[in-house]
């Protein structure tokens, strides 16, 4: 099944918002349930590597780079200090045929601290993954900058499952790009 999920960090309902804030403040003021949330994200990891062998995902980021400019994120277009990088293709190839081997049936995200659409290759890495590790739930999340119906269609033709695009906007509006994408989809 595939399918696209577009989340917005604000929320619209000043109503809603004081009542998160106070359910996280809640939540994370008692330091025993931060303890045991940790603990359950790591008993749950640590039985998925034992029952199954592998890892429960995997995060593939063939390109360093993003094109936004948040300020509450380090590697930002403004101020990214790394190396421009671009993971070769035979590394991605070998990734792809050690994912084959070990059977892979958890969650690879073709994304970690980038933008992943500024990857020309991505619907090639994407087919490529998606023909090695047949049971995996292949996931991209993308700012939605440069998304458009080809891109779209064609990371699901090659066999992406979930596309999240976070509509980092704090006037509640959908993003330019989203809304054609939408359109285009929906006709």
């Amino acid at each position: 099944m595939s399918e696209i999920k577009i989340v917005n960090q604000y929320i619209s309902n000043k109503a809603d918002l004081s009542e998160r804030f106070s359910n996280i403040y809640r939540r994370n003021s008692n330091n025993i349930n931060r303890v045991r949330l940790l603990l359950n994200d790591i008993f749950s990891y640590y039985f998925w590597l034992r029952h199954y062998g592998t890892p429960p995902l995997i995060e593939l980021e063939t390109l360093n780079r993003c094109n936004m400019t948040c300020t509450f994120c380090p590697v930002n277009v403004n101020d990214d200090t790394r190396e421009y990088n671009k993971m070769s293709d035979s590394l991605i190839e070998k990734i792809a045929s050690e994912l084959e081997e070990m059977n892979f049936s958890g969650k690879i995200f073709l994304c970690a601290n980038n933008e992943p659409l500024l990857d020309e290759r991505i619907v090639d890495v994407c087919r490529l993954i998606r023909n090695k590790a047949k049971r995996a739930k292949i996931i991209i999340s993308t700012n939605g900058i440069l998304i458009n119906k080809e891109i779209y269609l064609g990371l699901f033709e090659a066999g992406l499952n979930e596309m999240v695009i976070d509509n980092y906007n704090d006037k509640l509006t959908l993003i330019k790009p989203v809304v054609r994408l939408l359109d285009d989809i929906i006709e």
